[in-house]
């Protein structure tokens, strides 16, 4: 059998006269075949089984594969649905199903477009995955995937900036992921071994930021009582994330330019021009485009930071992922096993804000449903959300064109 089969095919179908006619109908392709149950569900697939779903299994397709895929699984995910959806295609898609069939096929026609999909599913994979995946085996299992296409789309982007060692941009709306990005962008590169060395430019004042970066020397100034490195050179052969740099006063901006130009700096009070090796991403809530037409920010320094630039969508532009994220904070969150759940109306109830915070937000409003919850379960009668803080007219920080792609 060819390296890229899978070493099982699990087929998972209420309908157990169907899952067997599948079953039968597999197996003369030389594959090997097993029905599992609702009970064994996402337990079962190892890591490169092939899953063929119908519409009949008790969980719903899209739970069922992003449960899959956080499980670093890289077979395929065949669904075979009695009603197909393009918002239930949209969100399989993002999670690299192999394929998306119709009910009515015949048994014979289903394993012909499994048997088909058993030789391809790995190379199917799309770059964010892999993204991801290295990400995860760094950090651990804190984080979880996107479902939402329109995330999906700026990992496979990040994906393929991750290896090529330029400047990096990231725009997106406080609370909405540009740390955690930046970080998966720098344990993708060859640089992932080194550190990765994060700053907030709107954290620090001014007049201690030149030092926070490029370091002092010993006399720089009145509490300067020993030589002390910047950020800039503790992340010496690493990555340097500059967050909100939109933040940076224009007077800073100036060193900031030279630094991306030549990767040198001089210590504050200091003669000597040090060498460094960094990869620098940015981030920022801010529209630059904006800031620099207003003049508030410098367009030369725009450019240098926007070699490559990511945008990370709001969370009520990503629905689909709304109940994997609230799911992951009541994990976080639980000081006992198994974790509360949340019912279908409480997860409706969460869909149907518009998360002005994000998934700053949503965190908050799961801790407190889990307080206010007295038993296992969360109920829309728990989920507590803040409306005070919700604008007039919809929410909408950068302009359409950029959203579409342009």
């Amino acid at each position: 059998m060819s390296s890229l089969l899978p070493s099982t095919v699990l087929i998972g179908a209420g309908d157990a006269a169907l899952a067997g006619a599948w079953a039968a109908a597999l197996r003369p392709y030389g594959l090997s075949v097993r029905v599992i149950s609702q009970s064994e569900g996402v337990a079962a697939v190892r890591d490169r089984d092939l899953l063929v779903l119908h519409s009949s299994f008790p969980e719903a397709a899209v739970e069922v594969a992003a449960r899959v895929r956080e499980r670093e699984s890289r077979g395929g995910i065949v669904v075979v649905t009695a009603t197909p959806s393009l918002p239930e295609a949209v969100a399989l898609l993002g999670l690299s199903c192999t394929d998306y069939l119709p009910a009515s096929l015949e048994p014979d026609k289903v394993a012909r477009a499994v048997a088909a999909t058993a030789g391809l599913a790995e190379s199917l994979r799309p770059p964010y995955q892999l993204l991801w995946q290295s990400f995860r085996k760094r950090q651990g299992r804190e984080h979880i995937p996107p479902v939402a296409r329109a995330c999906t789309q700026t990992y496979t982007h990040a994906a393929q900036a991750a290896g090529a060692d330029v400047t990096v941009l990231i725009e997106g709306e406080t609370g909405s992921g540009k740390e955690y990005l930046a970080r998966a962008l720098h344990f993708m590169s060859r640089r992932r071994d080194k550190p990765c060395v994060a700053v907030n430019c709107g954290a620090i004042p001014e007049t201690l930021l030149e030092s926070e970066l490029f370091g002092h020397e010993r006399g720089a100034f009145t509490s300067a009582n020993r030589t002390k490195p910047g950020l800039c050179e503790l992340a010496h052969k690493g990555t340097l994330f500059l967050d909100e740099i939109g933040d940076m006063s224009m007077a800073m901006q100036v060193k900031m330019l030279r630094f991306l130009q030549d990767r040198t700096i001089t210590r504050v009070g200091g003669v000597e021009t040090i060498q460094v090796d960094v990869r620098v991403v940015a981030a920022t809530h801010q529209d630059l485009r904006k800031a620099v037409r207003e003049g508030r920010f410098r367009e030369d320094l725009y450019y240098r930071l926007a070699v490559v630039n990511l945008w990370l969508p709001p969370l009520r532009d990503r629905v689909a992922d709304i109940p994997r994220f609230a799911r992951h904070f009541l994990a976080k969150h639980s000081t006992s096993a198994p974790a509360k759940a949340l019912t279908d109306a409480a997860l409706d109830r969460l869909r149907e804000h518009p998360w002005p915070g994000n998934l700053r937000e949503l965190e908050n409003v799961i801790q407190r449903a889990m307080l206010r919850a007295p038993a296992r379960t969360i109920h829309a009668r728990h989920i507590e959300l803040d409306d005070s803080l919700l604008p007039d007219e919809p929410l909408r920080l950068f302009p359409v064109a950029l959203l579409q792609g342009a």
